[in-house]
């Protein structure tokens, strides 16, 4: 799930909450045709967690999160 405060990874089949991570935990992002690939925590590489998601959805997950840090970035919301 994607909204202002982050992403959250539900369960998909009792939609309860595993794990949020806000968007300054979110260090880079990329779709292709069939998946999402996030790497989430700090900069070094160790630290990092990747995270791989099968969906027909990745660019407009994308573009949404995208839109979301971009404003964070700039201080709205």
């Amino acid at each position: 799930m994607v909204n202002a405060e982050g992403l959250r990874f539900v369960h998909p089949e009792t939609k309860e909450v595993i794990v949020t991570h806000p968007y300054p935990d979110v260090s880079s992002f990329r779709f292709s045709a069939e998946q999402i690939t996030l790497k989430l925590g700090g900069l070094v590489q160790r630290a990092q967690i990747n995270v791989r998601g099968q969906t027909d959805r990745g660019q407009e997950i994308c573009h949404i999160m995208g839109f979301y840090i971009a404003a964070q970035n700039s201080g709205g919301r």
